[in-house]
């Protein structure tokens, strides 16, 4: 019956945060391997979303990391990665574990997300403080950010309510954000950046010159990427670093249908490369920003107990160059 399923998944779950609490608890969580990245890109169609949990193994399993100095092909690039997980990355996951979302805390999100036209979409977040968002630890994005960048000041593009500023922000001096609502404005002033309330990114003028801009897992929630890009280089000089994330290859509805809206031909391929090559050519480069390098992490985002990481999303990240 389902109450009896429920209750052995609540054993088992509760059997693996144990373990979690071991030394030897890292065994849990692991990084795809070499072969198992590969054979994520063959074949049928890979949707970005994917199961991090097996049942079989007792593990989870994220796909990382992605790399190359120069985006030439990525067909036949080398897949690298650490063998361990990083802690960070173990940490946001046990507290998945520990402490899931109430069921009726997701039920509530769910029916404001379907409130349309009452508010932001993206208000029902922080409205409900869930769900939980993760995409790399403090190390990977030490890793990442340029030395150029590092004590400098940054703009968050679309930066929700701020989950994933909190891993990158002691790397920078100064944190400004964008967002398009005055509620999301205020849940990223009470952590303590600069928040503007703006769709087009006109930026004040007081406003110092940036050094890093982040557009993290925003161009594919709006309604045209390429204007979102333009809008963004008017705030930018030529020789700064810009860092652009998506889910690869794409899931979300509303993406699909505005791509058709834009012209914009970015679902030919079905792989984790072929998309990757799209966004590269085909978006990022004619407005201006030359990819120097691609990682790919999982976009993590925290569920209700049944599923305590209630969506996986592989995504490539950018880091660019900006040219005009």
């Amino acid at each position: 019956s389902k109450a009896t399923v429920s209750v052995l998944y609540w054993l088992n779950m509760r059997r693996v945060c144990v373990r979690l609490g071991q030394d030897s608890g890292l065994a849990l969580a692991r990084y795809a391997t070499v072969e198992e990245l590969r054979y994520a890109t063959v074949g049928e169609r890979l949707p970005s979303e994917y199961s991090v949990w097996s049942n079989e193994s007792q593990q989870w399993v994220f796909r990382n990391k992605f790399v190359r100095d120069r985006l030439t092909s990525l067909r036949d690039i080398a897949v690298d990665g650490p063998d361990e997980v990083d802690p960070d990355l173990m940490r946001w996951v046990k507290e998945c574990m520990l402490d899931p979302v109430p069921n009726f805390k997701q039920r509530l999100l769910n029916y404001l997300y379907k409130s349309k036209g009452r508010f932001y979409f993206y208000d029902a977040q922080v409205i409900m403080g869930i769900p939980h968002l993760y995409l790399l630890s403090s190390e990977q994005w030490k890793e990442i950010i340029p030395q150029k960048c590092k004590g400098g000041v940054v703009l968050d593009v679309g930066a929700g309510k701020g989950d994933l500023v909190g891993y990158y922000e002691q790397h920078f001096g100064s944190v400004y954000c964008t967002e398009v609502s005055n509620r999301l404005c205020k849940a990223l002033e009470r952590k303590g950046y600069t928040a503007f309330n703006t769709a087009s990114i006109e930026l004040p003028r007081t406003m110092p010159e940036v050094d890093c801009a982040m557009c993290l897992n925003t161009i594919d929630r709006c309604s045209n990427p390429t204007t979102l890009l333009e809008s963004l280089k008017t705030s930018l000089s030529t020789g700064t670093t810009a860092i652009i994330s998506v889910p690869l290859p794409y899931c979300h509805l509303d993406f699909l249908q505005n791509l058709s809206l834009t012209g914009l031909n970015l679902e030919a391929d079905s792989t984790f490369e072929g998309s990757a090559e799209a966004v590269a050519t085909d978006l990022l480069k004619p407005a201006g920003f030359y990819p120097t390098c691609v990682y790919r992490a999982p976009y993590l985002s925290s569920g209700p107990f049944e599923q305590p990481i209630a969506q996986t999303l592989d995504t490539a990240i950018f880091v660019c160059t900006v040219k005009f």
